[in-house]
């Protein structure tokens, strides 16, 4: 079976122009390679996103997993500060540069070709590919007790800002939009901060707050 992947794939990848029904059969060929070799753990990004191309609603173990890390970065911020692991959790998961980074890799390892994550063909990628997920929200649910500050976030693509402060160090087609929905059932936001982290980004709790 794998074999039979990697030649479908190849097929795409390596002589094909790119559609947005071709983007989604990658990454539906690529979600089925990281099921059969239990690749999942060292391609978290690129799960992550293969997974909001197939899915609007997340509850399984990664979703789950998800929510507890916003809930812990949360809390964190509200006490002694995040450590610096959280931090980089979150730049891997939710920037497209190791998206990229891991579909790259991914593919090499499968002695694939990797063309479509350089210069323009990956431009193209991401622009297709937010044509996939436009009209389609990903919410994640958490269910544990343990959880003390959210339960649920989505994630919904938006239009990329062009009045950013200042140079964007990698521009893209567009960006990602944070829900966070309370354990008391209300609604925040987080505002992401365009180039890479999360200093300067923006969280909404009611009152307008910048976080350190």
């Amino acid at each position: 079976m794998e074999d039979a992947i990697v030649r479908k794939l190849r097929g795409v990848v390596g002589e094909q122009a790119l559609t947005e029904c071709r983007v989604v059969y990658v990454l539906v060929e690529v979600r089925k390679l990281l099921d059969l070799l239990d690749d999942a753990s060292q391609f978290e990004s690129l799960k992550f996103y293969c997974d909001w191309a197939m899915h609007a609603w997340m509850d399984r173990r990664q979703a789950k997993d998800f929510v507890a890390s916003v809930d812990e970065w949360l809390s964190q911020s509200f006490g002694s500060g995040t450590p610096p692991a959280e931090l980089n959790r979150f730049v891997e998961l939710l920037y497209l540069s190791k998206f990229r980074d891991q579909l790259r890799e991914f593919l090499r390892s499968h002695e694939l070709p990797s063309r479509i994550c350089e210069g323009e063909e990956w431009s193209n990628f991401l622009r297709l590919y937010s044509q996939v997920i436009e009209d389609c929200p990903l919410v994640c649910e958490g269910t544990s007790r343990l959880l003390k500050y959210v339960d649920r976030v989505v994630l919904t693509r938006t239009e990329e800002s062009t009045d950013a402060r200042e140079p964007i160090a990698e521009p893209s087609p567009f960006r990602i939009s944070w829900e966070l929905y309370w354990r008391n059932r209300c609604k925040g936001r987080l505002d992401l901060h365009p180039n890479q982290r999360l200093v300067g980004s923006t969280l909404v709790l009611g009152d307008r707050l910048e976080l350190p």
